[in-house]
This record gives C-alpha cells, sequence and structure tokens, in this order.
C-alpha cells in the first residue's frame, strides 16, 4: 500500500516494483504486394485481467482501505471519515441493472480511500482504460487526487519489490463534475534512488505499456485522495467503472484495397 503526503509525493508500502515502459499507441499503415498503404496493422487485445471490472452486482474481488495506520482512531474526533461501496444503477452506459464502485474521502492532510486487486500479469504490452466519475463536492485545495494505477510486480504478496508505477489522474478540483471520464494514456514513472520514493513528472512516459520481463503481478489501485495541503476536512468522490487490463499483440496488416473489386 501507499500513503498520501504533502504534494505529490507518495510511499509505496511494497518494498521495492518491475520496470515499465510506456511506448505510444501507433497503428501501423503500409503497403503490401497488390495491396494500397492504406492497410493498418491489426491489434488484438486479451482477455481483461481485472476481475469484477463492471461492478455489475457489487465490489467482490476488490481490498478495500483508507487513511493510514494509526489514523482511524484519531480520525472520529476530527470530522474524518471514508467510505468504499457499490453504487447501483450508476453505470458508465446508463445500465440501470450495473452500477460503479464509489470511494468517499472527507479528511485532511492528503488522507485517501482506496481498493486494490493483484492480477497475473506476464510479460508483453498492455493497455490501461476505463471510466471515471467525478462528484461535485466542497473539495478546494488544488492538489486533491482520483487516480487509477499499476504497481508492476513479480509476484502478488506483500514482499514483491516494486521498481515503476503506471498512473492515470484527475486532480478534482480542476476536473470537470458530474460526468463520466475516459481514463487514457495513464503514465509510467520509474522509482527514484529512494526506494519508497516514486520519481514523477518528466520522466513518465504515456501510452501503451510494455511489461518487462520477470514481471508476473499487477497491483491495480483505485484512489480519492485530499490534498496534502488541505488543514481542515475536505471531500472527495469518486465512482469507477468499465476498467481494462489486457494485453495487445500485434498481427499482420489487414489488407485495404483501393476500390471494391468486381467479377
Amino acid at each position: 500500500m501507499r500513503e498520501r503526503r504533502r504534494g505529490h509525493s507518495y510511499r509505496c508500502r511494497i518494498p521495492n516494483v518491475v520496470a515499465v515502459t510506456l511506448l505510444g499507441i501507433a497503428t501501423g499503415a503500409g503497403a503490401l504486394n497488390g495491396v494500397s498503404a492504406g492497410a493498418q496493422e491489426i491489434r488484438t487485445a486479451g482477455a481483461n485481467l481485472i476481475a469484477n471490472a463492471d461492478f455489475d452486482t457489487g465490489v467482490a474481488g476488490w481490498t478495500p482501505k483508507w487513511f493510514s495506520q494509526g489514523d482511524d482512531e484519531n480520525a472520529k474526533s476530527r470530522g474524518w471519515s471514508g467510505s468504499v461501496k457499490w453504487a447501483p444503477g450508476r453505470d458508465y452506459a446508463e445500465r440501470h441493472t450495473s452500477g460503479s464502485l464509489e470511494l468517499a474521502i472527507t479528511a485532511a492532510e492528503g488522507r485517501c480511500a482506496w481498493v486494490t486487486q493483484c492480477v497475473v500479469a506476464d510479460p508483453g504490452s498492455y493497455e490501461l482504460t476505463g471510466k471515471v466519475f467525478i462528484h461535485a463536492t466542497d473539495v478546494h485545495t488544488r492538489g486533491a487526487l482520483v487516480s487509477i494505477e499499476v504497481t508492476w510486480v513479480d509476484r502478488c504478496d506483500d514482499s514483491s519489490p516494486a521498481r515503476r508505477l503506471t498512473r492515470w489522474f484527475v486532480d478534482p478540483t480542476t476536473a470537470a463534475a458530474g460526468r463520466w471520464t475516459q481514463i487514457a494514456d495513464p503514465r509510467t514513472y520509474t522509482v527514484g534512488p529512494d526506494q519508497f520514493k516514486l520519481s514523477y513528472g518528466g520522466q513518465g512516459q504515456a501510452g501503451l505499456i510494455s511489461n518487462p520481463q520477470g514481471t508476473r503481478g499487477a497491483l491495480v489501485q483505485l484512489s480519492a485522495c485530499v490534498s496534502g495541503y488541505s488543514k481542515s476536512p475536505e471531500t472527495v468522490v469518486a465512482d469507477f467503472d468499465h476498467l481494462s487490463l489486457r494485453a495487445i499483440s500485434k498481427g499482420k496488416p489487414a489488407p485495404v484495397l483501393d476500390s471494391p473489386r468486381h467479377p
């Protein structure tokens, strides 16, 4: 696990997670013998690795957590609270028979509510997508955070080394509230000299994720955090839905003819 700290620094509670490089998602086009240059490379997506990614009937398969160790006993007196729950009927596709996962946090000083799930992920290229709904609340201190992260590990246990992190995030103080937002082009960051600090900023590369040799797990984490600069309680509420982490493989170019052929 990790805990929110002032500003945009984070502490990763998994001791050391595995290298990931992000590549641009590009569609190849090239000429084949007797075929026009409009042919496009086929990209085939594998099965979704995330269990209960659409939250059709609940939030089973996800492990909830909020605040950090030692906070719970003082949280009530400080006006802090956190929750993880199923939001029936609040579905990105407006399906009344489905729902989404709602994270809510009312706190200060960078505290978070989050859920996690670790899945098996072999080396290869991956695509991370999903939907997020930001609620209109009293949050006003810049630096609040709603995010989806994937920590790439060599196995799914608490002792697995962590070396890079794939991350998509939005600040709810500036994001459009009241509508679903597409998770696209997450960025991957490298662990710095201090193994408990992740290097954010210019080092991050966006696009398709290249999962290196040695990686066998992906720790998926959904988070809602108040700003590390907030001094009094503020509230962040967000829903997550239609999440996807899929292996992507390249295939042969699909032939595209200049015009239909007739006998």
